[in-house]
């Protein structure tokens, strides 16, 4: 086969650049792709997924079968195109043949095992060989629905389609795609009265804006529904700018949007103004403006631009039909769901420090449940991101290092029960629904995060709101280790409160509500549900259904909560507000999320007990739900209830994260993000349900009646509780005189307390059996104080009779780790095998130090074994033990073998001593020195004393494993 040039297509100018030569051969072309469908055509599956068509322009059919396809030419046999059906692969002279680009290779027909980026992207095709490249296209940002391809079909020049023509002769033809308007200013808060600019890089083009929300250029009658920009535009007031420039033969820009916030402004919104609606439509009480009562008070008048200027902004901006419209508008019909009440939007991020932040397009639908009511006039939001509106995700890091930073979808949430806007309660805080899921994620498990925004809606200020993570397939992949597609979703329905899949589909959960059907005393099945032998050690023939783990810990946040809207809710005595995640492909136990939790921290009486009554909602298919599940276990099962208990322990003492110290820091911390903010969501919805407006004050004393009244007796209230019913033994655990931490070598560790004999090991394991015997081949009975010479990570336990304490365990770390030991060197990417990568660690003291329980948190994982390491010695950890011995060679001081890879790109490395305390934490980039990248050379620490994210640190030097570098 002849291969073509290989050329790059840039959506912003119609120009081509050659990048490779052509060489003699054969017919076969890329003749057309389309890396953003949004809307055009589907595949069998109905997915509107990428495409690549093929074109053969010679005279004789030609068998694609056994070619290959990729979107890296460094990757030339990424995929193979079927040889299994010849009628499928082969190209009759001057046909086409369609593939499609998404990665579901398992579907029928032409799948490839890659999709496009339509943030730019390659295309390769290569001979059976996998070797001789055919044909070869790059391309940058592309546009939803718009085509790339050949014309004429085979031909050298490369045009853009605005009707793609997949399967067909390229005809349409597009001179070019009008550059998107820019704005001089950016958008963000404004003093003073400004002066903006807006301009497109696409010579002779013409500019339309709009200042209401609307499309800027749609020809209604004969004349474009925005003005023509001519000159500069004097602003002065709070405005949301929205431009678009055209251009005749071209394909007009995507509509640019800009806000410009004058906070002065703000306080002063007593009316929309025109356009808006002047009272209710369709039966959605609206409430407009600021309450002049807070806003002119002596006690927040000046407070109010503070207010303002606190937290973030996010300005939506749309037509306003599409919100308030009678026969169409979401915000007037709340209760209508799907994408068919789905408006197109622009979203921005404005922060008041002047950092940047975002504009993107997206999809907007009302969110929620018993919220939808038309008579709460605060609605909370949600947002999708596709390719039909630009991108098919949003960029950027909202919850800054805490989270991913990209997402498919977002929620904006906000108080809706005990709120001031929709039941006008003095209960209202803000801060109680994402207590519980802060509380979820400081236990470990996933769950989802929140930040505080203040929201407009085409510039009138719609109060205090919360961007959310939603629980689905998309969350899952960013955070759980797999695809989207390897994930089931469960969740509570509204109305029938019956458990549904919204991804994937409940095969997985039916089989455990079958074996939990079949009841939870016996050991046998309640360990197989885990995946697990009795015995605890991993049974790769079982599937593990249950993350036991996970789900006491979301009960105890449930019952310490008191959360009578959850799975075990005492209002519709079935489960709401619940989701699940599973992962289909590599289970590894349901994953129970907090959600909606607003009838939490003591806003009723009736929620001082959730333990009792017990719920009877679960026991039928529909209703199974983790609240049920747990309470089976727990009556049941005496070692999930042993493990029940021992977390209880772990998070009511030492410290824990539901003491009364940390329960009231954890929400004093949430409120501190808004204490001033607060002020304008009550000068805007203070006063929606009654005359005198609710304001910071009342906050401020529903903030003061939780930490004061609530929080102290809580755990000690909950304990009782789990006493009464059996889920916590009636004696203690033996007390440490410090709760581990750093000590020094010889360090002797008295324990003191607890009934009967007072068992305890050093290695980590549990001095009790499953089955309640004492593990006398690890456990020993306490007679003298422990001396310790290498960090140790004690657990220990009290025996009375038969019945066990919770377990009491704690880490303490000896030695000066953290002081000495440092990362001396990395070897990312070696030549050859890249399994061949390793960790060189050294100890830049002046004493020997053992590495027992030091780990790496990121970056890799690993747990270093008991290991001394002398004075200015050091030490190994590798990918891979027999790729790292046949590369390097035998006799290397190797003490571990850590799980994951490191990134070639670069990445945050983390390393912690026993205790937890950082040791190191930089972020290496894999592009400082061209010499590490795959030609056997590792970065060399410089200076151990630098801090190591800085190119000035490191150095580039043939690999040296083990050895210390001068």
């Amino acid at each position: 086969m002849r291969s073509h040039a290989a050329i790059v297509f840039s959506v912003l100018m119609p120009a081509l650049f050659p990048v490779g030569a052509a060489q003699a051969g054969g017919p076969l072309y890329i003749n057309e792709f389309l890396a953003s469908n949004a809307t055009t055509i589907k595949d069998a599956q109905g997915d509107y997924d990428d495409w690549i068509e093929l074109y053969n322009a010679g005279p004789d059919a030609i068998d694609c079968g056994g070619m290959y396809l990729t979107d890296d030419p460094a990757d030339p046999q990424k995929w193979r195109i079927p040889t299994t059906d010849r009628t499928m692969t082969t190209i009759p002279a001057g046909g086409y043949l369609l593939i499609w680009a998404d990665g579901d290779v398992a579907e029928a027909g032409l799948h490839a095992g890659f999709s496009l980026n339509s943030d730019g992207d390659t295309i390769a095709l290569f001979d059976t060989d996998g070797i001789a490249m055919i044909d070869y296209v790059g391309f940058d940002v592309q546009t939803p629905d718009i085509s790339c391809g050949r014309l004429p079909d085979g031909g050298e020049r490369w045009v853009l389609f605005g009707a793609p023509t997949p399967g067909q002769k390229n005809v349409e033809v597009y001179e070019g795609i009008v550059a998107k308007p820019e704005f001089t200013p950016e958008a963000g808060f404004c003093d003073d009265e400004i002066v903006v600019t807006i301009s497109t890089k696409t010579e002779g083009a013409s500019i339309y804006y709009t200042t209401d929300g609307s499309e800027p250029y749609v020809l209604g009658g004969r004349m474009p529904t925005g003005k023509l920009y001519r000159e500069p535009l004097t602003v002065s007031q709070t405005t949301c700018l929205r431009a678009k420039a055209v251009k005749t033969n071209w394909k007009a820009s995507p509509v640019a949007t800009r806000t410009y916030i004058f906070v002065q402004d703000v306080a002063r919104q007593f009316t929309p103004g025109a356009g808006w609606p002047t009272g209710n439509v369709s039966g959605q009480t609206l409430d407009f403006g600021m309450d002049p009562d807070v806003v002119n008070s002596a006690k927040y008048k000046d407070l109010i631009d503070d207010a303002l200027l606190a937290i973030p902004s996010i300005s939506l901006v749309t037509a306003l039909d599409n919100l308030f419209g009678a026969t169409n508008g979401i915000y007037v019909h709340p209760s209508a769901e799907g994408e068919a009440w789905e408006r197109p939007v622009s979203v921005e991020l404005l922060n008041p420090d002047g950092s940047e932040g975002f504009q993107i397009d997206a999809g907007l639908r009302i969110r929620g449940g018993f919220s939808r009511s038309t008579q709460n006039p605060k609605h909370a939001l949600r947002l999708f991101f596709r390719p039909e509106y630009g991108q098919s995700r949003l960029k950027y890091p909202l919850f800054g290092d805490e989270g991913t930073d990209e997402f498919e979808n977002v929620d904006l949430r906000t108080s809706q029960n005990y709120s001031w806007a929709f039941q006008g309660d003095r209960q209202n805080t803000m801060v109680r629904e994402v207590f519980s899921r802060d509380l979820q994620g400081q236990m470990g498990h996933p769950y989802t995060r929140s930040r505080y925004y203040h929201l407009y809606l085409n510039g009138q200020y719609w109060g205090l709101y919360q961007t959310q993570e939603r629980s689905e397939a998309s969350y899952a992949a960013s955070y759980l280790d797999g695809e989207k597609e390897d994930f089931d979703v469960v969740k509570s329905e509204s109305g029938s409160y019956s458990m549904v899949a919204t991804d994937g589909n409940m095969d997985a959960y039916r089989r455990l509500y079958n074996m939990a059907m079949a009841g939870l005393s016996d050991n046998q099945r309640y360990f197989q549900m885990q995946g697990l032998n009795v015995d605890g050690t991993r049974n790769p023939t079982y599937e593990r259904m249950l993350d036991a783990d996970n789900l006491a810990d979301f009960m105890i946040i449930d019952y310490y909560t008191g959360d009578r809207d959850g799975p075990g809710s005492r209002f519709v005595n079935r489960p709401n507000n619940t989701y699940g995640i599973y992962n289909r492909v590599n289970p590894d136990g349901w994953k129970w999320f907090q959600h909606d939790n607003e009838h939490t921290l003591g806003v009723s009486q009736s929620e001082t007990n959730l333990v009792t009554p017990f719920t009877t909602a679960g026991a039928q298919w529909p209703y199974f739900n983790p609240h049920w599940l747990h309470e089976q276990l727990a009556r049941n099962n005496a070692e999930y209830r042993m493990l029940f208990a021992d977390h209880v322990y772990r998070h009511f003492f030492h410290d824990g994260l539901l003491t009364p110290e940390s329960s009231i820091a954890r929400i004093q911390n949430r409120a501190g993000q808004i204490e001033v903010a607060i002020i304008a969501e009550s000068a805007r919805w203070g006063d929606a349900k009654r005359s005198t407006p609710y304001t910071k004050q009342d906050w401020d004393n529903e903030i003061a009646r939780i930490v004061t009244s609530y929080l102290p007796t809580r755990t000690q209230t909950v304990l009782g509780q789990f006493k009464n019913v059996g889920w916590y033994p009636n004696i203690d655990p033996p007390e440490f005189p410090q709760q581990g931490g750093h000590v020094a070598q010889g360090f002797s560790v008295m324990l003191s307390g607890g009934a009967g004999t007072v068992y305890f090991t050093l290695d980590g394991s549990d001095p009790r059996l499953v089955g309640g015997a004492v593990n006398t081949a690890k456990a020993q009975v306490y007679a003298q104080p422990i001396r310790l010479t290498a960090s140790t990570k004690i657990r220990t336990r009290s025996l009375s009779g038969s019945t066990w304490s919770a377990v009491n365990e704690a880490v303490f770390a000896v030695g000066p780790v953290a002081e000495n030991l440092r990362i001396s060197e990395i070897m990312y990417q070696p030549a050859g095998d890249p399994n061949a990568e390793y960790i060189e660690v050294e100890n830049t003291g002046s004493q020997s130090i053992n590495l027992n329980l030091v780990r790496f948190s990121k970056g890799i994982e690993c747990t270093l074994p008991s290991f001394e390491l002398a004075a200015g010695g050091c030490c190994l950890l590798v990918r891979n033990a027999v790729a790292f011995r046949a590369q390097y060679g035998d006799g290397l001081p190797v003490v571990g073998q850590y799980a994951g890879s490191l990134n070639n790109g670069g990445e945050k490395i983390e390393l912690l001593d026993a205790a937890g305390e950082v040791v190191e934490a930089f972020k290496y980039q894999g592009n400082w020195f061209d010499q590490t990248r795959g030609e056997g050379f590792s970065l060399n620490r410089v200076d151990p004393a630098a801090a190591g994210d800085d190119r000035e640190d490191w150095s580039a030097a043939p690999a040296t494993p083990g050895r210390v570098n001068p």
